[in-house]
C-alpha cells in the first residue's frame, strides 16, 4: 500500500508522491479507470496515446487465451509444413 487519500466534493484524489514517482505518473498525464464492483477495487493505469491500444481488447472474443509459446509452436509447424511442401514439389521438377 502506498498511502491513502481523501476524495474531494470535486471528486478528486490525490496519488502519493511515491506512487507518482515510481509509474511516471506526471501532471497532465492522462489515467484510465477500471472499477471492479466485486471487490470494490480501482485499477488505474497511465491512458495510451494510441488509439488502437486503447480499443485492445474491448470486444469479446470467442477465442481463449493462448500463451507466445503455444504460438511459437503452431507457427514453427506451419511454417515447416508450408517449406516442406514447396520443397516436395520443387524436387519432383527436377
Amino acid at each position: 500500500m502506498f498511502g491513502t487519500s481523501t476524495v474531494t466534493t470535486k471528486g478528486q484524489a490525490t496519488f502519493p508522491q511515491d506512487l507518482r514517482l515510481m509509474l511516471g505518473i506526471k501532471p497532465g498525464d492522462k489515467l484510465s479507470f477500471e472499477a471492479d464492483l466485486q471487490t470494490k477495487t480501482i485499477k488505474v493505469k497511465k491512458a495510451s496515446e494510441s488509439i488502437v491500444d486503447e480499443l485492445y481488447g474491448c470486444l469479446p472474443s470467442k477465442m481463449g487465451y493462448v500463451d507466445i509459446k503455444t504460438v511459437r509452436e503452431v507457427a514453427g509447424r506451419k511454417l515447416g509444413e508450408f517449406y516442406a511442401q514447396k520443397l516436395q514439389k520443387q524436387t519432383k521438377n527436377i
